[in-house]
């Protein structure tokens, strides 16, 4: 009934409410309760704005455990801008944004991500199912199409191993300690370079690994591990 008064008024309608009409048509039902509406922060002024884009810097910075005039010194700026940035006096360009997340060994996609939704990616993996729900759909509208390729690979792929069990597999591994990754992955990349040798990949016409950013990112973990660091941060 509702959407057959909408476009019985269609005259009375502006072009954005007959686009949302139409694009929210093409979404399933039982979907629309799990996709995410971002917070709109077109109201904030722009202060407010900035001390939220410090704040990321500010945390990661903390969560990485080093100093301010260890920043300061990497980006090559003084230590007085690294406090302004923090303070949200001033803030770095979008270059030395990244630059600071790199010297620190943190992806800053997902700092990004929740600075934009602050209010869906403020989320840990214990909170109640439906911030989960949000959050997952959020990242997954976000996340870059190889990585949705190797997920529908993981659920969707001819391999013989159980998603759940694949997961948990994963989940084992990101709770060894470094060293014990570096083993493990370079093990794996070993093993996979010589089945594909020997023709023995299972389905190889579905989507490979990348073995260069995964090779890269044994090299960069090895750095990290010698350097006593928790942490590094890939290609």
């Amino acid at each position: 009934m509702k959407r057959t008064m909408l476009k019985n008024n269609s005259n009375d309608m502006t072009d954005n409410q007959k686009n949302d009409i139409r694009s929210d048509s093409k979404v399933k039902p039982d979907m629309k309760k799990y996709i995410p509406v971002s917070v709109d922060t077109s109201n904030k002024s722009q202060e407010e704005r900035m001390k939220e884009f410090s704040r990321i810097h500010y945390e990661a910075r903390i969560a990485a455990g080093k100093s301010r005039e260890y920043m300061a010194n990497q980006l090559g700026v003084a230590k007085k801008t690294i406090f302004n940035w923090e303070r949200g006096v001033s803030s770095p360009s979008f270059f030395q944004s990244l630059e600071w997340f790199r010297v620190l060994k943190i992806d800053p996609i997902p700092e990004y991500i929740s600075l934009v939704y602050p209010v869906q990616m403020d989320v840990k993996p214990t909170d109640s199912d439906w911030k989960v729900e949000e959050a997952f759909h959020l990242l997954i509208k976000e996340i870059g199409i190889k990585e949705k390729r190797a997920l529908l690979y993981l659920y969707k792929g001819k391999h013989g191993s159980s998603p759940y069990s694949v997961l948990q597999l994963l989940l084992a591994h990101l709770h060894l300690p470094m060293s014990l990754r570096i083993n493990d992955a370079c093990n794996v990349n070993t093993n996979y370079k010589l089945a594909r040798e020997l023709g023995q990949l299972v389905c190889p016409e579905n989507i490979q690994p990348d073995l260069s950013n995964f090779r890269n990112s044994i090299d960069k973990a090895l750095e990290a591990c010698k350097a006593k660091e928790d942490r590094y941060i890939g290609e």
